[in-house]
């Protein structure tokens, strides 16, 4: 059967595109390997700072102050290298009902207070805050958007133009590779800081637990989150049980009243 004019045009075409399609899929890690060594600090502070503001201009932002003490108390034991410049971890608490947290650029994180009040102890908002600072320090945002958003992050970033890429950055799921890499390093994190493991497992556990007797709030974090039962069982098998307590129950429940005003008990 000869193909007419038209159904070869097509033909070609669409092998144009399939071609396309995968040169394109497999030249992604190398392309991401490539953007990152020029992109300046700048431009990634700048998305860092546009993301953050996108996510909590919507929301209220919970400062009280007994309960920004006790986070501060938690984030400063969670370092990474002995020079202090850099564990500087900015986090952020706003009050959202969703159980979820992410990972921005400029060592930004956000937390929800539904996650907040989901935890039982200051371990697993610890085992948390350093799965998040695992994806940071393993520049797990950025590769995401490279990798999910590349054309659009290529335009912008020949444009210089970071403002309009903060909701892409906010809407990051990171791969399952990528999950396994930051509570690796956030194991390692805790481990090297005297702080029990078990905390971020009895999360992960938590999650998986109580998802089909709540609303779409948990399902928020596993689906930015993947497999939380795999990954629990991959920290169960590294487990590590502290010696020490990370701060008092009095002063963790003074931080799960972070979001409340000063007039609330």
């Amino acid at each position: 059967m000869q193909l007419t004019a038209t159904q070869k045009y097509i033909l070609i075409w669409c092998s144009f595109v399939i071609i396309i399609f995968i040169t394109f899929i497999y030249a992604i890690p190398q392309f991401t390997t490539l953007v990152l060594k020029y992109i300046p600090y700048e431009w990634e502070r700048s998305l860092g700072e546009s993301s953050k503001r996108n996510e909590i201009s919507k929301y209220k932002v919970c400062t009280r102050a007994k309960g920004r003490e006790s986070l501060d108390k938690i984030v400063s034991k969670l370092k990474i290298t002995d020079n202090l410049s850099s564990n500087k971890w900015n986090i952020t608490i706003i009050q959202k009902s969703e159980v979820n947290a992410m990972a921005l650029l400029d060592n930004n994180i956000i937390i929800y207070n539904g996650l907040i009040e989901q935890l039982d102890t200051p371990e697993e908002l610890a085992g948390i805050i350093a799965h998040e600072i695992g994806h940071i320090v393993n520049n797990h945002p950025l590769k995401s958007v490279i990798r999910n958003r590349g054309l659009t992050f290529l335009f912008h970033l020949l444009l210089g133009d970071a403002s309009d890429l903060g909701t892409l950055l906010i809407a990051t799921v990171y791969s399952r590779e990528a999950e396994k890499q930051a509570d690796y390093t956030a194991m390692l994190i805790l481990q090297n800081n005297n702080i029990s493991t078990h905390g971020l497992k009895a999360f992960l556990n938590k999650t998986h637990n109580i998802e089909p007797q709540l609303n779409s709030g948990v399902s928020s974090y596993l689906s930015t989150h993947p497999s939380s039962i795999e990954r629990s069982n991959s920290i169960i098998d590294n487990a590590y049980v502290a010696t020490t307590p990370l701060i008092s129950q009095d002063e963790f429940e003074e931080l799960k009243k972070i979001c409340y005003t000063d007039k609330e008990k």
